[in-house]
């Protein structure tokens, strides 16, 4: 189940970037699309983000960056 919500996400992220979303929008708290899909272990659609653009160096007001926030994540899965 959690693969297909994964799937659904990439392409619903796909769409929106090839639709001209911006790939470094950010909320009132400086997430990005990174930022969600990082703390989510979403890694297929980190990449995808990170293929069309995506910055990895920006931090959002917690002071976090998106692979900071995706090693966290992968951490919590594998424990």
């Amino acid at each position: 189940a959690e693969l297909a919500q994964e799937d659904r996400t990439l392409e619903a992220v796909a769409l929106a970037l090839d639709h001209g979303g911006d790939v470094n929008a950010a909320t009132s708290s400086g997430e990005t699309a990174l930022h969600a899909a990082a703390a989510k272990g979403l890694r297929a659609v980190y990449d995808l983000l990170v293929t069309r653009g995506a910055r990895v160096d920006l931090k959002n007001k917690a002071g976090k960056t998106p692979p900071e926030l995706l090693e966290v994540a992968v951490r919590q899965v594998t424990q």
